[in-house]
């Protein structure tokens, strides 16, 4: 009994020590690849067995396939900065991402069908060659640029180059023919099919299409009973790069969020033009902006989910406020500003300006001020005056900078022709400068 005894014991501790070895240890969770920053109900992840409606902040990993249904939007952000928009009826899959580890850095996104909008990040600048997106019908290797796949049809694939970073470059291989096809500048469409590729200008509606996967993210509240509805809908067309026929007019097909004319996206005439820098911003630039990037990382650490410009309000947002102060013969003259950027789009709205003087405490006050973020670089203006301000029909604007937490407003400006002063610059005007922070809600 004592030798059973001892032979049991030993084939138990034998088992428990192979168990506890390395091969054996449970697997470790993945590193987080991308953070859902807008979504609309109608927009999932695939995981495994599992379907699950995706929710503001919600994590993203490698492998992850991603769908939206007819009324289903969302837009992601990777951890290098790279920024993913997606479509209704739309499908992509997270096929490959590394960056910060060991590994060397690579990206790589599957676009099954519908519309996908890629503003490529820093993956490109740790290794050129690693930054990938697929369609059923090709392969494009892209360099620093905005790129829009559209596979709403399944007999081609398009893709539209709507920015390109200066020194960069977009390749496109047909995996039926073998054909490679260099995009040398922005404002151009390659589309890849069966019996080869076709390289020309984009068209309006083309461009058109690109604000549409960029624009229009809308957030609706995520009740118990909706998210429920979501979770139940029926599978329909997953998301975002494959493609049902298009609709008669591209110019119609919804999207996420940036700023642009609606013929260009950011501004561009659907010629394009190159873009110095790196490939743009669908996040204008919480995307290629380390500013907003860390805006973006601080307002998902504390939960800010407040609505902001009315392009994409329910991405995720921050808010600024500061001191300004006049200069030369405005000096005396003080003030407050404060404006919130939608972090989706880099948008400014909410945009609130006062200046006054000890006398008149209400010289100017204005509301409603809207702008933009670009590189770091902010603009507000279009402010609506206060009919009780002393200059009521005033214009007002003022721009900086934003680093980190830091506003650093290099110029303001109320410009009015009753304004007092002397001939020439100082005539009519009101200037200064300031400097705030951004509000923790």
């Amino acid at each position: 009994m004592f030798i059973q005894r001892l032979f049991f014991w030993a084939a138990f501790c034998c088992l428990s020590l192979s168990l506890a070895a390395p091969g054996f240890a449970a697997p470790s969770r993945p590193a987080e690849a991308a953070r859902v920053i807008a979504v609309t109900p109608g927009a999932f992840v695939q995981r495994g067995n599992a379907r699950t409606p995706l929710k503001l902040k919600d994590p993203l990993y490698k492998e992850d396939q991603v769908s939206t249904d007819a009324t289903g939007k969302l837009q992601v952000l990777f951890a290098d900065d790279t920024t993913v928009a997606v479509a209704p009826d739309s499908m992509v899959n997270i096929a490959d991402f590394s960056f910060g580890g060991p590994a060397k850095a690579n990206f790589a996104l599957g676009v099954g069908r519908g519309l996908a909008r890629v503003v490529t990040g820093k993956v490109v600048e740790r290794n050129r060659e690693g930054f990938k997106v697929t369609t059923p019908h090709a392969t494009v290797g892209i360099r620093g640029t905005i790129l829009t796949a559209d596979v709403r049809s399944p007999s081609q694939s398009k893709f539209i180059l709507s920015q390109l970073g200066a020194g960069h470059s977009v390749s496109v291989f047909n995996t039926a023919t073998g054909q490679h096809t260099e995009m040398p500048k922005a404002g151009l469409t390659t589309e890849v099919g069966a019996t080869g590729n076709v390289l020309r200008p984009a068209t309006p509606a083309e461009m058109n299409t690109v604000q549409t996967v960029t624009r229009q993210t809308r957030q609706a509240p995520q009740t118990p009973q909706t998210a429920a509805a979501t979770g139940n809908a029926a599978q329909g067309n997953t998301a975002a790069a494959t493609a049902q026929s298009a609709p008669s007019s591209e110019a119609a097909v919804p999207a996420m969020a940036d700023s642009g004319t609606p013929a260009a996206s950011n501004g561009e005439s659907a010629a394009g033009s190159d873009m110095g820098g790196q490939g743009g911003s669908t996040l204008h630039q919480a995307g290629n902006d380390t500013a907003l990037r860390n805006a973006v990382e601080d307002v998902i650490a504390g939960g800010d989910l407040t609505p902001g410009v009315v392009d994409n309000p329910g991405a995720l947002k921050a808010s600024y406020e500061g001191r300004l102060h006049g200069v030369s013969e405005s000096s005396g003259i003080g003030g407050s500003f404060s404006f919130d950027v939608n972090l989706g789009s880099g948008g400014i709205d909410n945009g609130k300006m006062a200046i006054g003087t000890n006398a008149v405490p209400n010289t100017y006050s204005g509301t409603n001020g809207t702008g933009q973020v670009t590189g770091g670089i902010f603009n507000v203006g279009d402010f609506t005056a206060s009919p009780d301000s002393l200059y009521p029909n005033a214009s007002a604007s003022m721009h900086g900078g934003i680093s980190n937490d830091h506003v650093d407003v290099e110029h303001w400006e109320v410009r009015d022709p009753l304004i007092p002063g002397k001939e020439g610059a100082d005539k009519g005007i009101f200037s200064g400068t300031g400097e705030g922070h951004r509000v923790s809600r």
